[in-house]
């Protein structure tokens, strides 16, 4: 089980708008193994590549969630897009819940150019189960997102309504407070 305490990075995708990147903590069996901890100290060091081939290994030994789910994340930041969308996609088919893997999976599919796998894929974490994190639960990052989506394609009221259900689940996200500023100009 992923530990709950998800750390939130930023990845900044088009128009300065800031969509949300999730990074979860590794599961305690998870992080005594070698393997991860040269994947982390590969990762810690930006030392991408190498941390991609551990990464491979693992989920060859390993095939969990978690593992593609970490896969993905090291592709993505390789900007290797379609292979962080496969990858994320073999998470999400090993554990439907993760909602994290559908988040980051739809910034990956904005970044392609696909808007409507994309909203789709923000929608699904709306279904799920809500999970903490900081400084916003999935949910509130997946109507972040739908709020961005929405805004760029000139869809003003929808950007409005997603933003601020963003908000009524957490209401100092200063992301989503600066968006709503925006969208009120």
């Amino acid at each position: 089980m992923v530990v709950l305490n998800t750390i939130f990075k930023s990845l900044t995708v088009g128009l300065g708008m800031s969509m949300a990147l999730f990074w979860p903590g590794l599961a305690l069996a998870e992080m005594a193994s070698p393997l991860w901890q040269q994947a982390e100290q590969a990762e810690t060091a930006k030392d991408y590549g190498q941390a991609e081939t551990i990464w491979q290994q693992i989920v060859q030994q390993h095939p969990t969630a978690p593992a593609f789910y970490h896969l993905g994340l090291i592709q993505h930041r390789q900007f290797k897009f379609i292979d962080a969308i496969a990858a994320y996609q073999r998470a999400i088919q090993i554990d439907q819940n993760y909602s994290q893997a559908y988040i980051n999976l739809g910034l990956a599919q904005l970044e392609i150019g696909q808007p409507a796998a994309a909203t789709q894929a923000f929608q699904q974490v709306i279904t799920l189960p809500d999970q903490p994190a900081d400084p916003a639960t999935t949910r509130t990052i997946a109507h972040y997102n739908l709020a961005i989506i929405f805004n760029r394609e000139g869809k003003a009221e929808q950007a409005r309504q997603q933003v601020e259900q963003a908000l009524a689940l957490t209401p100092q996200f200063p992301q989503a407070q600066q968006l709503l500023e925006q969208l009120k100009q």
